[in-house]
């Protein structure tokens, strides 16, 4: 055998073990198409968006599955421009295995799909899987312009958005931003200071006055004024006016806020302060009497504006003796007992708690006066009565001491007799003197004895004009420096 028919036989027989493994003529198709012809089938898509191919390969001969007879089909899906497809290239080992391809386009048109598989042990139609792929702009629609909103008022702003939609508003104002429109709102406005009160001063007890008043545009009548702090009282004198007053008692400042509403914006507020100062105590009438020849009893009264004003007194005595009272309320009362003779005033002074002080002196002096003794012999006062026989003198005599316990000169005592009854209980158990009637009714000093003396007769008695008959007396002493009782006694005369 020569070269060459050795070589041919080599390839006849290559030939002969390939063709025993190839598979024939598989198909490449997709859901566009169909298993006759290929051509004219179409895939509409708007422009944008995406729709979705699936492919497959089939066995159309019977022979077997080509991509799965030892060597895999790889398709490429051949697109023109403006196409975009994803993905590109699929592989099958398998027929009858779908899988999706994505076709898009930005560009309106007609585009044709076409495909190709390499495959080392097949070979294939690709004619049914071909197509075309119609992108179409979408139709734009435009609607009909909508018929015009209403406008019940006729100012151009549609009821719909208008804040007044009854009265014609073209500016649309709201004032206080509350969805309705100045034009038609009664209460468009906040309220607002007026006149601003003034700052009140003045003294405690005294009124304290000041006034002020708010203003709203929407009209002043619709404020309603309340106190919401401080002391006093606050009067709503009705159109936004308002009047304040306070009584202080005591001195004192403070503050005071009055607000206006109008029920619905926030209130307008103002505040103003106002103060009190003290006022002194003011001391009345200063009064002192006798308690006794030489004690003085102290009285006065005083005031103060100062309702709750706290007070201390002090009595002082024109010798400078002192006497704190300390805390007292609305009077004064002191009592001094002197120890010498004299004639004395008194200053008394109240303060207060806040310092503030008042003095007032006595309109008349106090002065001391003298303490009598009892009657002194020959007329008991105690123990069996004296009785005198008639047409004898009686003495009647007393001593008088100053309150530092000094006899005192120069007074007059009077004297005067009471009879009691006709009867002596007592036989005469004095002796008889025959000493010489004093003048009048008035005792004499007598320096030598320190003591006053009056000589009472009893044949022709000074005291009642005649002579004194049997019975019962009683004979007093007094003198306006005595303070208290007159010096007494009584005894019997006796025939």
């Amino acid at each position: 055998m020569n070269r060459r028919a050795t070589t041919l036989g080599v390839m006849a027989t290559t030939l002969a073990m390939l063709g025993a493994g190839v598979a024939q003529a598989d198909t490449l198709k997709n859901d566009v198409g169909n298993d006759v012809g290929g051509s004219g089938n179409v895939r509409a898509v708007d422009v944008g968006t995406a729709t979705t191919v699936n492919y497959r390969i089939q066995d159309t001969m019977g022979k077997g599955c080509d991509p799965a007879d030892g060597s895999p089909a790889t398709v490429t899906l051949v697109v023109p421009a403006g196409v975009t497809v994803t993905p590109a290239k699929l592989v099958f080992t398998s027929c009858d295995t779908t899988q999706p391809v994505t076709f898009s386009s930005t560009t309106a048109g007609r585009y044709s799909v076409t495909s190709t598989v390499q495959d080392l042990r097949g070979d294939y139609q690709t004619t049914p899987s071909n197509f075309f792929l119609d992108v179409t702009a979408p139709v734009v629609v435009t609607p009909p312009p909508p018929p015009p909103a209403p406008d019940a008022d006729g100012d151009g702003v549609p009821d719909t958005s208008d804040n007044c939609p009854a009265a014609a508003n073209t500016d649309q104002a709201d004032a206080d931003g509350d969805g309705l429109g100045d034009a038609c709102d009664s209460n468009s406005y906040a309220p607002a200071v007026g006149v601003v009160a003034l700052d009140a001063s003045g003294l405690e007890g005294a009124g304290l006055e000041t006034a002020g008043s708010f203003t709203d545009r929407d009209g002043d009548g619709s404020l309603t004024l309340t106190q919401v702090s401080g002391e006093g009282s606050v009067v709503d004198l009705g159109g936004g006016r308002f009047s304040w007053g306070h009584a202080a008692r005591d001195d004192a400042s403070g503050s005071v806020t009055v607000q206006a509403t109008d029920g619905e914006h926030a209130p307008a507020t103002q505040t103003f302060r106002w103060s009190a100062a003290n006022v002194a105590p003011v001391v009345g009438a200063v009064t002192v009497g006798h308690l006794g020849s030489c004690t003085a009893d102290l009285s006065a009264t005083f005031t103060d504006a100062g309702l709750d004003d706290t007070h201390t007194a002090v009595v002082t005595w024109q010798d400078g003796v002192s006497t704190d009272l300390g805390a007292v309320a609305g009077s004064v009362s002191s009592r001094r007992t002197f120890t010498s003779a004299g004639t004395y005033t008194a200053t008394v002074t109240v303060t207060d708690d806040d310092g503030g002080l008042s003095s007032a002196s006595t309109a008349s002096a106090f002065t001391t006066g003298g303490t009598p003794s009892a009657i002194l012999q020959p007329i008991n006062t105690t123990g069996t009565r004296s009785s005198f026989k008639s047409g004898s003198s009686i003495p009647v005599k007393i001593t008088v001491k100053d309150c530092g316990g000094a006899p005192m000169a120069g007074l007059a005592p009077s004297v005067s007799l009471v009879k009691g009854d006709s009867v002596p209980d007592f036989a005469v158990n004095e002796a008889l003197t025959t000493a010489s009637a004093t003048n009048g009714k008035l005792m004499t000093w007598d320096a030598t004895a320190q003591q006053y003396v009056f000589v009472m007769s009893t044949k022709s008695n000074q005291l009642t004009g005649g002579a004194l008959t049997e019975g019962t007396y009683t004979v007093s002493v007094s003198d306006p420096s005595f303070w208290g009782a007159a010096a007494k006694a009584t005894f019997d005369v006796r025939r």
